[in-house]
Formats: structure tokens, sequence, C-alpha cells
């Protein structure tokens, strides 16, 4: 029964571990009868033949309500017609609301350069030690470095690196994985962005640099990349205006 709780958008390990009678080697298929509302976990796990220990990973809600629950596992193992059942303990479960609240910005960067994504760090519950903070989700070709921060701090960077292959786009669904210390353990929690994380690598501006001599062609090649509806082509064709690459109407560099 593991001493800390499942927050709020938390990730919870439960280790389940068999005592096997002397001669019996077979596999064990384990299952979680009653998860609480808001909690999720796989169908079911396996310990395979000559083992003792299987994982069930759970998965908090973000809104899930905090409270006190209970919970157990149940195997089985054997062929039809000669089943055998055992059950762990009921183990207690609490939920909680969490410590920090994430909020991540917007970033911008063109390939082969280096930017700064913010992140707003909102304070629920003190906490000793540092925080980590790591990203998951994030396109190809674009790395991140992790950071910490401490309790009463209300904001932090996290460096990218864009490489020169890295694709052009708009990208989201990028989320955060919160790690802090919690007694003698580490809760880890599993943020997604409040606000939509755009890491737009500018491809199209270099492509209008190169193609400086025919500028119509080389926002033809921009709105091609960005097929993605109206209003994101004339997004890409205000912003490269904007950013003074061309001038539309002159047709100059």
């Amino acid at each position: 029964s593991p001493g800390t709780p499942i927050v709020r958008s938390g990730l919870w390990n439960l280790k389940v571990r068999v005592i096997r009678d002397q001669g019996f080697n077979g596999p064990i298929r384990l299952t979680m009868p009653f998860l609480p509302p808001g909690i999720a976990t796989s169908s079911g796990e396996v310990i395979p033949a000559d083992k003792t220990e299987a994982v069930f990973r759970l998965t908090a809600h973000s809104k899930i309500t905090p409270r006190d629950w209970r919970i157990y596992v149940q195997g089985v193992a054997g062929e039809e017609n000669n089943w055998m059942w055992a059950s762990t303990q009921i183990i207690p479960l609490k939920v909680e609301k969490g410590f920090v609240g994430l909020a991540l910005g917007k970033a911008r960067a063109a390939p082969g350069s280096e930017s700064m994504l913010r992140c707003e760090i909102e304070a629920m519950k003190e906490f000793e030690g540092e925080a980590r903070i790591e990203l998951s989700g994030l396109p190809d070709n674009v790395e991140f470095t992790s950071v910490v921060f401490k309790d009463g701090q209300d904001s932090i960077g996290i460096p990218l690196k864009i490489t020169e292959s890295a694709s052009p786009g708009l990208y989201q669904g990028i989320r955060a994985k919160l790690s802090v210390p919690s007694g003698d353990s580490v809760q880890p929690h599993s943020k997604s962005p409040k606000r939509i994380i755009r890491s737009r690598p500018l491809l199209c501006l270099l492509i209008i640099v190169r193609n400086w001599k025919n500028p119509s062609r080389a926002l033809s090649s921009c709105e091609r990349m960005l097929r993605r509806g109206a209003t994101q082509q004339r997004r890409c064709r205000d912003e490269c205006i904007s950013f003074g690459r061309f001038d539309d109407r002159r047709g100059e560099r």
C-alpha cells in the first residue's frame, strides 16, 4: 500500500506482489474489479510464469473529487473448470487536489535556433525540496531541458532547442510532466496546457528569403505547407509581411 496520495492529473503506480505455493509456476491474471470515479487503469495485468510482481498504472482525472477510497486487486490462475482465485487485502486510496497548477504559454522559433517556453506556476499546497518539470508530445527534432523549481516560485522558463531539420507547423497536445517531492517519495503529475502551445518553426519565412526574387511563388509554398484552413493561411501571410521579408504589393524583398 503506497503511502502517498494520488492527485488531480496525477499518476500512481500500484505494485502487486503474489506469494506462490510451492510447485505452482503458471501465469496469473490480475484485475481491479472496482475503481473510483475519475480513476483509470488498464483492463488487467499478467504476472508471467516464474515471476511474482506486476504494476498497475493508475491515472486521475483533472477534475476528480478529493476524498478517500478503498481498492483491491483480484487474481486468477489455472484453466477452464479448474480456476483458482485470490485477492489482496483492501487498501486505502487517498485523492487530493495536488501541489501546484501549471499554465504553459506559447513558443515560436526558427529551425536551428533556441527558444524559451514560459510556464506559470500556481501554488496549491506547500512542499519541500525541488519539483521537476519535463515535457512530452514535442514534435520531432525539438528538444527540451528539464527544469526544477521550489515552493513559492510563480513562473519558470523551459529551454527548447529546434534543430535544422524540424518541420514547420502549429503543434499542440504538448504535456508537462511534473514530479513533486512528497515525504520519502515523488508524486508525479501529468499536466495538459491551459492554453494551446504553439511551437512554430518559421520555415515558411526561410523559404521566402530563398525565393525573394519570386515572392508570389514563395508565399504559395508557405500556404501549401500550412494547408489547415483559410484562417491559418491568412495568419501565415500576415506574419510573413509583418516580419518584413517582402512587400506583397511591390513584390520586393
